[in-house]
C-alpha cells in the first residue's frame, strides 16, 4: 500500500508519537506501507519546521534539529520521492494542497492522510482515497 502525508501530519507525528498521526508514521518506519513523497512536499516539511510556533513545540519536547534532520533522513531512505512532475486543481480553496494530490496521482497512492479538510473533504481524488488519520487507523484495523 501506497500512502501520502499531508505536511501537518508529520509535524504532528513528529511532535506526538503516541498521537494517531505518530502510529501510523511508525508503521511507514517498519515497512507496513510505502510513503510517497516529492520535492514539493520535502520542500514544504523544511519551511514548516522552521516555523517559530513549531521550533517552540520542539524545543519543550527536547527535539533538537539534529533529531530533526536524523528524522528526515531516515524517513526519504524509506520513501519513494517522485520527480513532481504533475499537476492538479482539484482544491479551489487552498491551492497548495494540489501538489500533495499531485503527488498521490504521480506516485500512485492508495491513500492521502491529512488533516487538512480542504483535502478530507474531497473524500478521493481518482483512486486514492484522502482521509484524516483515525479513519485511515480505522480502516486499516488499528
Amino acid at each position: 500500500m501506497r500512502i501520502v502525508f499531508d505536511t501537518n501530519v508529520i509535524v504532528s507525528a513528529i511532535l506526538s508519537k503516541k498521537s494517531k498521526p505518530g502510529r501510523i508514521l511508525e508503521m511507514a518506519i517498519q515497512g507496513k506501507f510505502l510513503l510517497v513523497v516529492s520535492p514539493y512536499i520535502w520542500k514544504e516539511i523544511e519551511r514548516v519546521f522552521q516555523y517559530p510556533k513549531i521550533v517552540k513545540e520542539l524545543r519543550q519536547k527536547n527535539i533538537s534539529p539534529e533529531d530533526i534532520n536524523e528524522f528526515l533522513s531516515i524517513l526519504e531512505d524509506l520513501s519513494l520521492t517522485v520527480p513532481g512532475n504533475i499537476t492538479v486543481e482539484a482544491v479551489k480553496n487552498d491551492p497548495s494542497d494540489n501538489a500533495i494530490i499531485a503527488c498521490a496521482v504521480e506516485g500512485e497512492a492508495d491513500f492521502i492522510i491529512s488533516g487538512d479538510h480542504h483535502l478530507t473533504d474531497l473524500e478521493a481524488y481518482r483512486h486514492t482515497r484522502i482521509v484524516n488519520p483515525e479513519t485511515f487507523l480505522r480502516i486499516i484495523g488499528q
